[in-house]
Protein backbone atom coordinates (compact mmCIF):
# COMPACT_ATOMS: atom_id res chain seq x y z
CA UNK A 1 0.00 0.00 0.00
CA UNK A 2 1.20 3.50 -0.86
CA UNK A 3 0.22 6.63 1.12
CA UNK A 4 0.96 10.15 -0.14
CA UNK A 5 0.29 13.16 2.08
CA UNK A 6 0.73 15.83 -0.63
CA UNK A 7 0.81 19.47 0.59
CA UNK A 8 -0.05 19.16 4.25
CA UNK A 9 1.10 19.87 7.75
CA UNK A 10 1.36 17.21 10.45
CA UNK A 11 -1.98 15.62 11.37
CA UNK A 12 -2.44 12.87 13.95
CA UNK A 13 -4.99 11.28 11.59
CA UNK A 14 -2.15 10.44 9.17
CA UNK A 15 -0.90 7.81 11.64
CA UNK A 16 -3.88 5.40 11.46
CA UNK A 17 -4.41 6.30 7.79
CA UNK A 18 -0.83 5.20 7.00
CA UNK A 19 -0.92 2.09 9.20
CA UNK A 20 1.54 -0.54 7.93
CA UNK A 21 1.93 1.10 4.49
CA UNK A 22 4.67 -0.25 2.26
CA UNK A 23 5.62 3.32 1.34
CA UNK A 24 4.74 6.67 2.92
CA UNK A 25 5.49 9.76 0.81
CA UNK A 26 5.39 12.95 2.87
CA UNK A 27 5.54 16.67 2.16
CA UNK A 28 8.74 17.39 4.10
CA UNK A 29 9.60 21.01 3.43
CA UNK A 30 10.91 21.99 6.87
CA UNK A 31 13.73 21.05 9.23
CA UNK A 32 13.03 19.93 12.81
CA UNK A 33 13.18 23.48 14.20
CA UNK A 34 9.90 24.19 12.38
CA UNK A 35 8.01 21.20 13.84
CA UNK A 36 4.54 22.25 14.94
CA UNK A 37 4.88 25.75 13.45
CA UNK A 38 3.43 25.31 9.95
CA UNK A 39 -0.10 24.79 8.72
CA UNK A 40 0.97 23.87 5.19
CA UNK A 41 4.09 21.66 5.30
CA UNK A 42 5.63 19.02 7.57
CA UNK A 43 8.98 19.06 9.31
CA UNK A 44 11.40 16.16 8.98
CA UNK A 45 10.79 14.82 12.48
CA UNK A 46 7.02 14.95 11.98
CA UNK A 47 7.33 12.81 8.84
CA UNK A 48 9.51 10.40 10.80
CA UNK A 49 7.03 10.31 13.67
CA UNK A 50 4.13 9.40 11.39
CA UNK A 51 6.19 6.68 9.71
CA UNK A 52 7.38 5.24 13.03
CA UNK A 53 4.02 5.27 14.79
CA UNK A 54 2.19 3.91 11.74
CA UNK A 55 4.69 1.08 11.31
CA UNK A 56 5.38 1.83 7.65
CA UNK A 57 8.15 0.01 5.81
CA UNK A 58 9.69 2.88 3.82
CA UNK A 59 9.55 6.68 4.07
CA UNK A 60 10.11 8.96 1.09
CA UNK A 61 10.64 12.64 1.86
CA UNK A 62 9.24 14.82 -0.94
CA UNK A 63 8.48 18.51 -1.63
CA UNK A 64 11.94 19.19 -0.26
CA UNK A 65 13.26 22.63 0.75
CA UNK A 66 15.31 24.67 -1.71
CA UNK A 67 17.80 25.77 0.96
CA UNK A 68 19.81 23.89 3.53
CA UNK A 69 21.21 20.38 3.69
CA UNK A 70 18.93 17.65 2.40
CA UNK A 71 21.17 15.12 4.15
CA UNK A 72 20.39 16.89 7.44
CA UNK A 73 16.67 16.69 6.65
CA UNK A 74 17.01 12.94 6.07
CA UNK A 75 19.04 12.42 9.26
CA UNK A 76 16.41 14.28 11.28
CA UNK A 77 13.66 12.00 9.95
CA UNK A 78 15.86 8.95 10.59
CA UNK A 79 16.36 10.04 14.21
CA UNK A 80 12.66 9.28 14.73
CA UNK A 81 11.95 6.56 12.14
CA UNK A 82 13.81 3.24 12.30
CA UNK A 83 12.86 2.07 8.80
CA UNK A 84 14.34 2.94 5.40
CA UNK A 85 14.24 6.67 4.57
CA UNK A 86 15.01 8.23 1.18
CA UNK A 87 14.95 11.68 -0.38
CA UNK A 88 12.83 12.18 -3.50
CA UNK A 89 14.86 12.82 -6.63
CA UNK A 90 14.25 12.83 -10.36
CA UNK A 91 14.19 9.31 -11.78
CA UNK A 92 14.04 7.57 -8.39
CA UNK A 93 12.48 4.11 -8.51
CA UNK A 94 11.25 2.34 -5.41
CA UNK A 95 10.23 -1.30 -5.37
CA UNK A 96 7.38 -2.19 -3.06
Amino acid sequence: MLVYTADSAFQESFIPFSKEADLLITDTNFYQDMAGKSKVHMASVEAGQIAQEAGVKKLLLSHLPQKGSLEQLQKEAESVFSGETKLAEKGLKIHL
